[in-house]
């Protein structure tokens, strides 16, 4: 198998992402197929194609049979999920920061 690309896969909320399927040999005789999430990243010079960032992969055995449009989709849902954790808790780092800048010290 040569790798194989899909560009844009779109996620529910919008985002584009290039998606890249290949095979990684773990061995002599055997390999996995890899699944790469891939986000696309604007560079300072804009001649220059655009930054690939991996932000998510999966590895699936080289016996495996099935969909690969379903891994696509459950590694991108996967992805934004995990995304979306991190911006609360970012969101609540702020709010607890803020809160530490406002308190007047004193231990009640």
């Amino acid at each position: 198998m040569k790798t194989i690309e899909k560009f844009p896969v779109v996620s529910p909320q919008g985002n584009e992402y290039l998606v890249r399927i290949s095979h990684a040999y773990v061995g002599v005789w055997d390999y996995s197929t890899v699944f790469q999430l891939i986000g696309l990243k604007e560079r300072k010079i804009p001649f220059l194609p655009k930054k690939e960032i991996v932000l998510d992969e999966i590895s699936k055995p080289r016996d495996f049979i099935g969909s690969y449009c379903e891994v696509v989709e459950s590694l991108v849902i996967g992805y934004e999920e995990w995304l979306e954790t991190e911006n609360e808790k970012e969101a609540k780092r702020n709010m607890y920061l803020s809160e530490f800048n406002a308190w007047d010290g004193i231990v009640r």
